[in-house]
């Protein structure tokens, strides 16, 4: 399984200076609509889980490619929410969010 999926692997390299949010940063967001700060790590499908966090993949489909300072529609169950991004980070190795 995991031999067939290594020809269309991408390396990514996390790059926090240029102001883009990819895979493997951490972003520092505002939701719009209760004003509560929350911060997420941007992971590939390799370190997805299917714990509870899990649930947070639209967010993170989201703010994928967006700039800081932008704001991410998300389109949930309960509604659309709204994200500021406030900050990105390259994340640590093996740090949790």
């Amino acid at each position: 399984m995991l031999q067939e999926r290594i020809p269309d692997a991408d390396v990514v390299d996390p790059d926090a200076g240029n102001g883009v949010l990819d895979v493997g940063e951490r972003a520092r967001v505002r939701d719009l609509e209760n004003d509560e700060e929350i911060q997420y790590e941007l992971v590939g499908r390799s370190k997805q889980t299917h714990s509870p966090d899990a649930s947070r993949l639209p967010l993170g489909r989201a703010l994928l490619g967006r700039w800081g300072g932008e704001v991410a529609i998300v389109d949930a169950p309960k509604g659309r929410l709204r994200f500021k991004i406030l900050e990105i980070q390259v994340a640590s190795s093996g740090a949790a969010p």
